[in-house]
């Protein structure tokens, strides 16, 4: 029987009827998982909705902003685990932070997103899944010069010794050892050690690892200035599994130098098995503890009730982001205090650089030639990088953060609740979300 829905004004709730029948239960044959990336609110529309009923929905909307990766990894990770699923994407696209530029004149493939992923068997069995070959990453024949942005003129700066370096990570790696759950997300003991909500130029300090900070400032650029945020959020992404690789050299790319190859052939995949909406957003949501979620979905042959078992969501969780999903107080107490950073990427060309150099400011015709460098490409991943302040965190805010889960149905991952990292990201959905998610199902 066709289902139908009725909007109230105050959009509080929305009726399912069939028949004579009104309920606010699910259906029997429901889905059982969505999971939600990013979209940004906008109103419903009030026409009759189509019915799509699966056994298992995973909800990847988003809006210009890409935070994709962790919902398109979870839900091929549940189709691998014999769950039928249906992803929603804002965009045409799926591919979250990783972007990719090809040359129209030489078909050559240059990422300008993600670039490197850590040699973990979460990353490895990943793109193996996908027959996307990885290479070990090398930067072998490039050179880097330290500019002052301020004024384009070099800086003369003496990078520490590798010796230097070594020995700073060692003793890193010895105080994180003494904290081994942060390699797993923000599972902090209780009441918080001053050593993780001090500023990170102070810990470097007190800690003696100078020689590091260069190294954690180029694996972490993210995060803002890195010696003012707390320590504990700069081990977000520079934590014990990050150190193994810097240590080892051991970080992977594509054979192809092309990232976005993954999620095209996953899009591939997903659009077949006809489990993939895109240009799709959700417009309204009811979550309930006992009975599932149920979720208006704008897309572009119309309106469409879903209905689920569980709820998934893996953007940002910024409150101008979910507006749609009517947060409870304990959610909105807890979004409300995070702080965020931003950052942007550009490709240039006719930069008057020469090619073996890694990274400088060009304004210095002395040296270069100078020329008017022209925007190939550029994109925002703002907001990048949520954090918490160092009082919040004393305060037991990532205690609550992780406590929300299940709540009204409703799971949560992404960088928020690990790191913007998608191999970290990745191991976080298959180690500590998706076992809560499938439990019951």
């Amino acid at each position: 029987m066709a289902v139908t829905s009725t909007f109230l004004p105050n959009m509080n709730n929305v009726f399912y009827k069939r028949g004579a029948h009104t309920s606010e239960a699910p259906a029997p044959n429901l889905t059982k998982i969505a999971i939600f990336q990013l979209q940004l609110p906008q109103q419903p529309r009030k026409k009759e909705l189509q019915e799509q009923r699966i056994r298992l929905f995973v909800y990847s909307s988003s809006s210009n902003r890409n935070f994709r990766a962790s919902g398109t990894h979870a839900a091929i990770s549940l189709r691998d685990k014999g769950k039928t699923i249906i992803v929603i994407e804002k965009k045409a696209r799926l591919g979250g932070h990783t972007e990719t530029y090809t040359d129209p004149s030489t078909n050559t493939a240059q990422d300008y997103g993600v670039a490197i992923y850590h040699n973990i068997s979460a990353v490895r069995d990943y793109f193996g899944r996908f027959g996307v070959p990885l290479v070990a990453q090398n930067e072998n024949g490039s050179t880097s010069v330290n500019f002052d942005f301020r004024t384009g003129k070099p800086v003369n700066i003496t990078s520490p010794s590798p010796e230097a370096v070594g020995a700073a990570m060692g003793k890193y790696a010895a105080f994180l050892s003494q904290y081994p759950q942060l390699n797993d997300g923000m599972f902090l003991p209780s009441p918080v050690p001053e050593d993780l909500t001090m500023p990170f130029g102070e810990f470097v300090t007190k800690y003696g690892i100078e020689a590091l900070v260069q190294t954690m400032f180029t694996t972490n650029q993210g995060a803002g200035d890195i010696l003012s945020v707390p320590m504990v959020e700069n081990a977000r992404v520079s934590g014990l599994d990050l150190i193994e690789q810097l240590a080892s050299s051991s970080f992977l790319t594509t054979a192809r130098h092309n990232n976005s190859e993954l999620y095209g052939k996953a899009q591939g995949e997903l659009l077949e098995a006809e489990s993939l909406l895109l240009s799709s957003e959700v417009v309204h949501s009811v979550r309930t503890d006992d009975h599932g979620v149920k979720l208006i979905v704008q897309t572009p042959t119309g309106a469409k009730l879903i209905l689920a078992q569980k709820l998934l969501i893996t953007i940002p969780p910024r409150l101008e982001f979910l507006g749609p999903f009517a947060l409870r107080d304990s959610e909105r107490d807890v979004f409300a205090k995070l702080v965020d950073v931003g950052y942007y990427a550009t490709l240039i060309t006719d930069t008057g650089i020469p090619d073996e150099l890694l990274l400088l400011q060009a304004a210095n015709p002395t040296r270069f030639q100078k020329t008017l460098p022209k925007i190939v490409v550029y994109t925002s991943h703002a907001p990048f990088y949520l954090q918490a302040t160092p009082q919040d965190i004393k305060a037991g805010i990532y205690a609550k953060m992780y406590a929300l889960q299940g709540l009204g149905s409703t799971y949560w991952s992404g960088a928020t609740f690990r790191a913007q990292d998608s191999s970290m990201i990745w191991r976080y959905n298959e180690e500590v979300v998706l076992p809560m998610v499938l439990k019951g199902l």
